[in-house]
């Protein structure tokens, strides 16, 4: 397996995995696939100049593809966003599984402290995926998209990349965000809380 940026050149291999992927699972995308039948090829080859399309081949065949770039302004700089995820069927798990750590590798090389991502609350087969990656859910929105009528709810996903997540930047007994889980272990309730009072609690810092 290779790992490597996509470029404008690839654009033809990139149209046909995308394509793929918003025909076959569309409700793990906000885009649409007659959106990306008209999008003008301006805007896709824009996309893969900029360098955040992370891709694995396996030999020439492109098998697998991630978008993860910064925030734009300066105060969210630090985060990275993660979207238009897809791995083709023969190479899922392993190419799925090291194109994430390709793309961690590249991020942290860039500053990115943490990266972050929406998945769809119905899709288990992805939040697996993540939370196997040790990537932590942070939040829920509720009623995200609209797909034929039914509303789904988003998962907010994040992944510290720095060492000290918890302590970095904040102030001594600065708030922090906590969870509070069900008998499932599913965080069902999220506040910020004092340290002081989350150590007599034993509530699960995010």
């Amino acid at each position: 397996m290779k790992y490597r940026p996509l470029t404008a050149d690839d654009y033809d291999i990139w149209r046909s995995i995308r394509l793929e992927a918003l025909l076959g699972h569309p409700d793990s995308y906000l885009t649409t696939y007659d959106d990306e039948l008209t999008r003008p090829r301006s805007q896709s080859v824009n996309w893969l100049a900029s360098g955040k399309l992370m891709a694995a081949f396996d030999g020439d065949e492109l098998c697998a593809v991630m978008s993860v770039g910064p925030e734009g302004p300066a105060t969210m700089a630090h985060r990275g966003w993660v979207h238009a995820v897809y791995c083709r069927p023969n190479w899922r798990g392993v190419a799925s599984r090291r194109l994430i750590d390709y793309a961690v590798s590249k991020a942290r090389a860039k500053g990115l402290l943490q990266l972050e991502l929406y998945v769809g609350s119905t899709n288990a087969r992805a939040i697996g995926f993540y939370e196997r990656f040790g990537i932590r859910m942070c939040g829920r929105i509720p009623c995200t998209v609209r797909i034929e009528g039914q509303f789904q709810d988003d998962l907010h996903y994040w992944l510290p990349l720095d060492h000290d997540p918890d302590t970095r930047g904040r102030a001594a007994g600065a708030p922090r965000l906590c969870a509070l889980h069900n008998p499932g272990d599913t965080p069902c309730l999220f506040f910020l809380i004092p340290d002081q009072l989350n150590l007599k609690l034993g509530l699960s810092p995010c």
